[in-house]
């Protein structure tokens, strides 16, 4: 039964960071960048098809939620988003790809797990960038928010093999690496501008 909680609150809470975040595109206060949006959203549908097929339980809720809200986000971003892409952008775009390509050759669930976080961070990257040269094009609190939800899902899953937690893990550090990264742009980009 506290899995089931742990779980459901894991869901909930990203229900909560994907709707936050939509209604930030659609008021214009964020732009996201399609490229990682898209990628993640494959990504989390794959993690997903992971943790099923490895048992992972309630710790798994989330990541379908995941999927579904990156794609949802990806889709509002098509027409809200950023859409100036530079040769880096698509060369990430690719290798994303590629690692999923790759797991999709491969029926080993832990190998689809590393290719899959590798894949994550790669597509972090554009949007990594982005925030750095317009950090204030970013809404934070889903960022925040996706460092919290791994916190809650990763003692909720059923079977802890590593194919069940690496991905999840990954998105503590890249999420909350991104939001430290924005807030000291921003604190840098407000004490340059008042001198």
């Amino acid at each position: 039964m506290e899995k089931e909680l742990l779980g459901a609150a894991a869901t909930g809470i990203a229900i909560i960071g994907y709707i936050l975040y939509a209604r930030s595109v659609l008021r214009g206060r964020s732009m996201p960048h399609v490229f990682s949006w898209l990628i993640w959203g494959l990504i989390s549908g794959i993690a997903f098809a992971v943790q099923v097929a490895e048992r992972a339980g309630p710790g798994a809720w989330s990541t379908a939620v995941g999927a579904v809200g990156c794609l949802l986000v990806f889709t509002l971003g098509l027409r809200r988003g950023s859409r100036s892409f530079s040769k880096f952008d698509w060369t990430c775009l690719t290798l994303s790809l590629l690692a999923v390509g790759l797991w999709i050759a491969t029926d080993i669930p832990l190998t689809a797990a590393i290719l899959v976080t590798i894949a994550d961070a790669i597509a972090y990257v554009p949007t990594y960038r982005k925030g750095f040269r317009l950090p204030f094009e970013e809404h934070l609190a889903p960022y925040l928010i996706g460092a919290i939800i791994p916190l809650l899902a990763i003692p909720a899953i059923e079977r802890y093999v590593v194919a069940n937690w690496l991905s999840p893990a990954s998105l503590i550090i890249t999420n909350a690496a991104f939001v430290t990264m924005v807030l000291v742009r921003r604190q840098a980009t407000i004490t340059q501008t008042a001198r």
